[in-house]
């Protein structure tokens, strides 16, 4: 059985060994004592973000900033709001995604109604992957 103090010992090594700003939240992915931005970089502008100091974390398959505030030149790449990175961003910082606040009531059109039951449809079907591929303007983002 080890002793307290060898416990204390054991802790204060790894500590020093991981930094103690690190930790890991529930999916294992680290955090640091300055909030993680999340960046949405095009593979074409991937040598611009490096250059201005991001760095690609291959764990959540995005590029990822947390050295203060963000550079002008890769500001336009933050995350925006209700985007797959915003949403990993606040996992990352330990907040919680937040719902957006509907302003209205909303109606969905036929084909909306349609293809909403087409895509249930699939998923109790267990497909593993499926393409709601109609024309661009119909209102798949609702």
């Amino acid at each position: 059985m080890s002793s307290p103090r060898a416990k204390t010992k054991l802790s204060s090594t790894l500590t020093a060994r991981l930094g103690s700003c690190s930790q890991a939240n529930a999916r294992g992915v680290a955090r640091t004592a300055t909030p993680s931005i999340l960046l949405d970089i095009p593979f074409a502008a991937r040598g611009l973000a490096s250059s201005a100091g991001a760095v690609w974390d291959a764990h959540l398959s995005c590029w990822r900033w947390n050295r203060g505030p963000l550079p002008g030149v890769i500001e336009p790449f933050r995350s925006r709001p209700y985007s797959y990175e915003r949403y990993r961003e606040d996992e990352v910082n330990g907040r919680r995604p937040t719902a957006s606040t509907p302003t209205k009531e909303i109606t969905p059109r036929p084909h909306q109604t349609e293809a909403a039951k087409t895509i249930v449809r699939a998923k109790r079907n267990k497909r593993v992957g499926f393409l709601l591929g109609d024309e661009v303007g119909l209102g798949k983002t609702i």
